[in-house]
């Protein structure tokens, strides 16, 4: 019986048959063997991996914060309008504050309005991303 893929993934490091691979997804960092893995193809210009992945498990990636409403003193009440990636405005959401407060697009947007405030303390230090090339995909 055949598995199914996951992924793609981001390899990071690997000694001898054991890989490290970044879950984009969950940002979250796994080892495999080498059996597990393959090698995953795509167009740089037409295919970002990440989506790809956050496909498969059902996440979507912001594209851009259209507005925001709320009480200024009530962060519980916040409210933004959401544009997704790859996606039209027909599929345009108002989401809470609790569903977007860890993205960085929505952090992005927090600085331009003059909310930085509201970002949580974890995202103020800026970490260096991996190398984007470096995708693979992993067999369940």
């Amino acid at each position: 019986m055949l598995m199914p893929w996951r992924g793609p993934f981001r390899v990071v490091d690997h000694r001898n048959d054991t890989y490290t691979i970044h879950n984009l997804p969950e940002d979250k960092y796994e080892e495999y063997h080498v059996s597990f893995l393959k090698h995953f193809v795509y167009d740089e210009q037409l295919t970002d991996p990440r989506l790809v992945a956050n496909k498969d498990l059902g996440f979507f990636d912001v594209d851009r914060v259209l507005n925001h409403t709320g009480q200024e003193r009530k962060v519980s009440t916040y409210k933004f309008l959401i544009r997704w990636k790859g996606y039209d405005d027909s599929h345009n959401t108002w989401e809470q504050w609790e569903n977007v407060r860890n993205n960085l697009v929505v952090h992005q947007y927090l600085k331009e309005h003059k909310l930085a405030s509201l970002i949580p303390r974890k995202f103020k230090i800026k970490i260096n991303e991996v190398n984007e090339n470096n995708v693979g995909e992993i067999q369940n």
